[in-house]
């Protein structure tokens, strides 16, 4: 119970560190990682609270919070590139389609796992990648680094390491916490530094 208030308490950080330092000019990526982090408390609220139907709500809850921050992350990588050989912009957009797609695999709790995997490892790893790529730009690299181990642990500790032994939630929630600490702070810092 305590770590799920901890992960309502640091998403309403995250979402308040958002919207205080991004600046207004790029109100796509601040909308969109405002929602995707404002959504977190609301699946939190309904872990500990259930009701008739939380199950499959928490779902769908999760798979938006993915897909938001995959469009966060396209729209960042689409600005970082020279104005010439941009994709063009409904393409970030395309990580909406798993949603169109999610209904015929829902139900099946070993097809919706590998979809949960796959979207946020993709996320983890696309933004390790930029991190990496465009390093120079990050204003506080020991809250990248520390964010992005702390969430590449508890993702291997919630999809790798849970299969094989007895975790309780708070071992990953813990580190999802320090990770929604330590990443809005680098990553608001990195596009603040690669968008003006």
């Amino acid at each position: 119970m305590w770590s799920h208030l901890l992960l309502i308490l640091t998403s309403f950080f995250s979402c308040y560190y958002i919207l205080k330092q991004l600046p207004g000019g790029i109100l796509d990526i601040k909308i969109t990682l405002f929602l995707s982090v404002l959504l977190i408390p609301v699946h939190e609220i309904f872990v500990i609270y259930p009701f008739q139907f939380s199950e499959i709500v928490n779902e769908w809850i999760l798979i938006s919070i993915s897909i938001l921050l995959l469009i966060v992350l396209l729209i960042t990588i689409r600005n970082l590139k020279p104005e010439i050989i941009r994709y063009p912009y409904p393409l970030v957009y395309v990580p909406l389609l798993v949603l169109a797609a999610y209904p015929s695999l829902q139900g099946t709790p070993a097809l919706t796992n590998i979809i949960f995997m796959m979207l946020q490892g993709a996320g983890l790893l696309v933004i390790s990648i930029l991190f990496v790529g465009h390093s120079e730009s990050i204003e506080h690299p020991k809250y990248a680094i520390i964010g992005v181990c702390s969430l590449f642990t508890a993702y291997g500790m919630y999809w790798i390491a849970g299969d094989f032994y007895e975790l309780s939630s708070w071992s990953w929630e813990v580190l999802i916490a320090v990770g929604m600490i330590s990443l809005p702070i680098s990553f608001v810092g990195f596009i603040k530094n690669t968008h003006t």
